[in-house]
């Protein structure tokens, strides 16, 4: 993929900009567009088009990456989501049991050569 475009959403600044210069630094063609809230996500989704979102679980604002991860199977289907999250891996499960096919699920903490795997399945 010559450009590729990831949405991050997450709240944690600190993590966001280890994660921002980790993807530069692995992907760096990418446009890399970040934000802190569901609704925020929202907004740039519905502006322009993204080969990955990924997104923590709980958010900043009245959403969380769940809420988030819904809007995109309903209305970007196309849009591979991946979520991360510090909630152990059995918990997400549980939560998202009645969900037919749940996002994948990166655990916090986790290391950048685990989140490139998963986003070279994508990009």
């Amino acid at each position: 993929m010559v450009n590729p475009s990831i949405l991050v959403v997450e709240d944690d600044r600190n993590l966001s900009n280890a994660v921002h210069r980790a993807l530069k630094r692995a992907f760096k063609s990418a446009t890399i567009v970040w934000v802190t809230t569901a609704e925020e996500a929202e907004t740039k989704l519905s502006q322009q088009s993204f080969n990955v979102v990924l997104s923590d679980l709980t958010l900043c604002g009245t959403k969380t990456g769940i809420d988030l991860w819904r809007t995109c199977k309903a209305n970007h289907q196309t849009t591979p989501f991946v979520m991360m999250s510090g909630m152990p891996v059995a918990q997400f499960l549980d939560r998202m049991k009645a969900e037919t096919q749940p996002p994948p699920f990166l655990p916090k903490p986790f290391h950048v050569e685990e989140l490139f795997q998963m986003l070279r399945e994508y990009l």
